[in-house]
């Protein structure tokens, strides 16, 4: 059963007969925010709290008129019919085989060798690539995010096997390069997930020192007492921690000599303007100081010009 408040103040009192699960809706916090972000919930919501407003009226003897239709559930159906069709073709793709992994090349500032690789996902589709942005944020509102998680690692630590012995071929003075994968924070919400991960690792006979995992500093944010237990727990497996995208989110300083981090990645929109906007040079020159003082590697994307580097 269903019980409703709405639009007015007041109170109630409820005893339950049986165990009952009690939901508190809070129009004003929570289904404004979602009317974007998750078009499943809000049809969801925007049935739920239609249905009560008819009861209401069925027993207030009121009769519906036809303007008290939300026209904008048939907008929100057909989002969620829309959302519903991509999820199924994204399990679709994962199934045959369509993600792959590339590639890029991480070079030192000091002579430009390749210091290792950073493993991006890609979705390779008949008709050409789907965009990451398109595809991560629906991965990781249906849970897929795992799946594709654990998948990148594989292979990101297959192709590191390969790169390795190329390497000690061609260069056999120069230290193995590190592989860096990308960490979702649906992964990281259960500790169980990173015995897996750590399962993944150490099948793959990858030396730790040469694997690394790239955090957004989002997820510390959110629950910083669940990052640090997680945190602590890869850094156990000997492996190297990178926060990613440094300065885009919600930074705080008190994180960073918090968790046990090994490299800081400046954002590429810093990178890029660093020639056109002052602000952005000045944020440049102030996250190296920062990590610099930390001890902590750098590694700033998209450099594309000689006075970027």
């Amino acid at each position: 059963e269903m019980s409703m408040i709405d639009d007015a103040p007041r109170s109630a009192t409820v005893t339950a007969k049986v165990d009952t699960e009690v939901i508190e809706i809070q129009r004003s916090r929570f289904i404004r925010p979602l009317t974007s972000k998750d078009p499943m919930m809000d049809l969801l919501l925007r049935i739920v709290l239609a249905r009560f407003r008819d009861a209401q009226r069925q027993m207030s003897g009121i009769k519906a008129q036809p303007d008290d239709f939300d026209t904008s559930l048939e907008e929100i159906r057909a989002l969620a019919f829309e959302r519903i069709h991509s999820e199924r073709d994204l399990r679709r793709g994962l199934d045959a085989g369509e993600f792959e992994m590339h590639y890029q090349p991480i070079a030192t500032l000091d002579g430009g060798l390749i210091a290792g690789f950073e493993a991006l996902m890609r979705w390779k589709k008949e008709d050409g690539y789907i965009s990451p942005a398109e595809f991560i944020p629906l991965a990781e509102a249906t849970g897929l995010i795992i799946e594709l998680g654990r998948f990148a690692l594989e292979k990101g630590l297959q192709a590191q096997k390969l790169f390795h012995t190329s390497f000690a071929q061609a260069f056999p003075d120069l230290p193995a390069p590190f592989m860096s994968v990308n960490v979702s924070g649906m992964q990281l919400a259960d500790l169980d997930e990173i015995d897996l991960l750590a399962g993944i690792i150490e099948q793959s006979g990858a030396d730790p020192k040469t694997v690394k995992l790239e955090i957004t500093e989002s997820l510390m944010m959110e629950n910083p007492d669940h990052a640090a237990n997680a945190l602590k727990k890869l850094k156990a497996l000997g492996i190297l921690l990178a926060i990613d995208d440094f300065g885009t989110g919600y930074s705080s300083l008190s994180y960073l000599h918090q968790f046990p981090l090994d490299t800081l990645k400046i954002d590429r929109s810093f990178v890029v303007n660093m020639d056109k906007s002052e602000p952005s040079n000045r944020i440049v020159r102030s996250i190296t100081q920062l990590a610099l003082a930390l001890e902590m590697d750098i590694i700033a994307e998209g450099i594309e010009e000689k006075t970027q580097m």
